[in-house]
C-alpha cells in the first residue's frame, strides 16, 4: 500500500500518516520489504542513503549522513517514555536521522513524526493481531522525504510488489480494526494508570515504573524527574504497561496460584489470566501489561498473586 497522494484519507497508511503528521506512509508486507525491525530498517535506509549521496534537504533538519538512530517513544526495561523532542534536537544537530520505533505507543499514542522524528515504524501486529501480522506501517518526514526521494521510491515498490495481499487485508477491515484497537488501547492505558497509583501504595511494592506517575513516589510534592516530558510526547494515556519492583523479603521465585482457584499458566515466563498479563523480568522485578477490562477487576488479581508471596 504506498503513501501516494492519489489515496483516499480512509484506507490505513493515510489513517497513520494523519496521526504522525507524516508525509507519506507506506504498509508493507515484512516478506517483501528487506526488514522486519526498525533497527534492520535503519541499516537498510543507511545503506540507500550511502549510496544515493544524496545532500541534506535545506530545512533545518540535519541529515546529511546515513547515521540514524532508533528510539523508542515508549520502551525499556523498566518502562519509560523518551523526551522524543529533545533526542530529534540532538540527533539531528550531530546530523544523524531519528527512526521512532512506535510499536508499543502506536500512532494513536505517539505522533512522532510531529515531534521531530524523520521515520516512524509500527509493526501493525501489536495493535491487530493475526490480522496485521507481517505488515508494518513505515512513515516518512516531508523533510527526510525530500532529502533522500530514493528511499520512498524503494517502499512505493516493495509496497507495490504485493499490493494484492495488502488490499485482502485492507478489505478484511484493517482500518475498522486499527480505530477499534485506538479505543481498546485508551481503556488499557486508564487501567494501567490505576494499578500503577494502587501499587504506589502496596507494602510489598518498592518502586513503581509508570510514565503516568507524574509525582516524585516517596514525595508526592515533587514533580517525578523522570516522566515530566510523558504528558507532552504520549497522547491519550501512557500505555499499558507497569513495571515494579517488589520489596526486600518478597521475590517472586514461584509463581503462586490465585487466591479465587483461577486457572494460571505459564509459558516462557509469562503469567496469563483472564484480566492482564504478568511477566517475571526477575527475582523482583515485575511487568504487567494491562488489559482493557475494569481496573478494579485487574488490581484484584495483581492483589492475589502478590497476597500468595
Amino acid at each position: 500500500m504506498s503513501g501516494s497522494t492519489d489515496r483516499s484519507a480512509s484506507t490505513l497508511d493515510r489513517l497513520i500518516s494523519r496521526n504522525l503528521k507524516a508525509k507519506h506512509t507506506w504498509v508493507c508486507p515484512t516478506d517483501a520489504c528487506g526488514f522486519s525491525s526498525a533497527t534492520e530498517l535503519a541499516k537498510l535506509i543507511s545503506d540507500l542513503a550511502g549510496r544515493a549521496n544524496a545532500p541534506a534537504a535545506d530545512t533545518g533538519t540535519a541529515m546529511a549522513g546515513v547515521a540514524s538512530r532508533v528510539v523508542e517513544p515508549l520502551g525499556g526495561v523498566p518502562i519509560s517514555c523518551t523526551d522524543l523532542r529533545a533526542v530529534c534536537r540532538a540527533a539531528h544537530a550531530r546530523g544523524e536521522a531519528v527512526i521512532c520505533d512506535n510499536t508499543l505507543a502506536t500512532s494513536f499514542g505517539c505522533a512522532a513524526v510531529r515531534l521531530g522524528a524523520d521515520i516512524a515504524y509500527e509493526d501493525l501486529g501489536h495493535a491487530l493481531g493475526d490480522a496485521g501480522a507481517g505488515l508494518v506501517a513505515v512513515s516518512l518526514s516531508a523533510d527526510f522525504f525530500a532529502a533522500y526521494p530514493e528511499i520512498g521510491k524503494l517502499l512505493d515498490q516493495t509496497a507495490v510488489e504485493d499490493q494484492t495481499a495488502v488490499d485482502h487485508r485492507l478489505a478484511l477491515s484493517l482500518v475498522d480494526g486499527y480505530q477499534r484497537w485506538d479505543a481498546m488501547r485508551k481503556k488499557q492505558n486508564d487501567a494501567a494508570l490505576a494499578i500503577a497509583e494502587y501499587l504506589v501504595c502496596h507494602p510489598k511494592v518498592a518502586h513503581v515504573w509508570y510514565p503516568g506517575l507524574l509525582r516524585d513516589q516517596r514525595d508526592s510534592s515533587k514533580a517525578d524527574p523522570a516522566n515530566t516530558e510523558a504528558p507532552n510526547i504520549l497522547l491519550g494515556g501512557f500505555g499499558p504497561v507497569v513495571d515494579f519492583e517488589l520489596a526486600d523479603g518478597h521475590e517472586l521465585v514461584n509463581r503462586p496460584a490465585l487466591a479465587d482457584g483461577s486457572s494460571l499458566t505459564s509459558t516462557n515466563g509469562v503469567t496469563f489470566t483472564e484480566n492482564l498479563n504478568m511477566r517475571a523480568m526477575g527475582k523482583k522485578l515485575v511487568r504487567l501489561c494491562c488489559a482493557s477490562d475494569d481496573a478494579v477487576t485487574q488490581a484484584r488479581t495483581v492483589e492475589q498473586v502478590l497476597s500468595a508471596l
